[in-house]
């Protein structure tokens, strides 16, 4: 019964401190640029920029070579996809606020990790179609510096798993400045594919049941 009367407490209180994660924590936003590694291209990485413009309900990441995901607050994009680039695609039912909510369901017990704090958990993305992910992000304050994920992709009639690590550098870091440029989109998002018909279509293998 005492073994029992503690699990529940510990229960109680660990559910009390757990943080969901927010995206929109940094009031005035930032850019910040790192490295992204990925494993469905091994042996290779490429520099990446996270432009969090929360005044305006807008985030871009950047990944080099593997796209640029942008998203509005009324709508979101990807293009310069590896092997797409000139194609434009717009995820639909998709935004910042989506975004934002995708991964509050990453938590973190606060200060995990002295100065640092990590949240983990599902979450859902707008590479991944409203399904889930398995998420890392290490924050320092409201800062990104490390953000982690794993997904199920349909290549070539075959469900694989994508990896990535994206490795951000504190020391590139700007809390000011006009940030319009990194939402200008090209040319080719005037008439867009929809992206999850295409990659995720009905029936694939790689959905994850709900």
């Amino acid at each position: 019964m005492l073994c029992l009367l503690l699990l529940l407490l510990c229960y109680n209180v660990c559910a009390s401190t757990l943080t969901p994660f927010n995206l929109s924590g940094a009031s005035n936003g930032y850019i910040i640029n790192g490295t992204v590694c990925e494993t469905l291209f091994p042996g290779t990485c490429y520099d990446s920029i996270l432009v969090l413009d929360t005044p305006n309900n807008r985030l871009l990441i950047d990944l080099g070579t593997l796209g640029k995901y942008v998203m509005f607050q009324n709508s979101a994009y990807i293009y310069n996809l590896v092997g797409l680039t000139g194609l434009c695609f717009q995820v639909t039912n998709w935004n910042y606020s989506a975004q934002a909510a995708g991964y509050a369901t990453a938590l973190s017990m606060p200060s995990s990790l002295g100065l640092f704090t990590r949240y983990a958990g599902l979450a859902r993305d707008i590479a991944a179609c409203e399904h889930y992910i398995s998420l890392s992000i290490i924050q320092l304050g409201n800062i990104i510096v490390e953000l982690d994920f794993s997904q199920r992709v349909p290549l070539s009639g075959v469900c694989q798993f994508s990896t990535g690590y994206i490795s951000y550098n504190l020391l590139s870091l700007k809390t000011t400045g006009n940030r319009n440029s990194y939402f200008t989109l090209p040319p080719s998002c005037g008439a867009p594919i929809d992206y999850c018909s295409l990659v995720y279509p009905p029936g694939n293998d790689c959905i994850v049941p709900q």
